[in-house]
C-alpha cells in the first residue's frame, strides 16, 4: 500500500520520504502561475526539484504539452 500526500507546499514536499510517504499530490495552486510556457517552466523546475514523485490524477497546465513528467 502506497500513502500520499496532498500539498501545494515545496518544503512540504520536499520531506515526504522523512514523513513515510510515497508520494504527493499537488494541489491546483502549486501550478501558478500558468500565463505560459514562460512562466511554467520555472514552476515545474521548483517542482522537480523538491523530489518528489508526484502523481494526478491532477491535469497539466493548459499552456504544458509534455504530459509524461505526470506518469507515476
Amino acid at each position: 500500500m502506497l500513502f500520499g500526500l496532498v500539498t501545494g507546499n515545496l518544503d512540504y514536499m520536499r520531506s515526504i520520504s522523512e514523513w513515510g510517504y510515497d508520494d504527493v499530490e499537488i494541489m491546483g495552486s502549486t501550478l501558478l502561475p500558468i500565463e505560459s510556457d514562460a512562466a511554467w517552466h520555472p514552476r515545474r523546475r521548483q517542482i522537480e526539484d523538491t523530489g518528489a514523485r508526484v502523481k494526478g490524477p491532477l491535469p497539466p497546465p493548459p499552456a504544458e504539452r509534455d504530459y509524461q513528467w505526470w506518469s507515476p
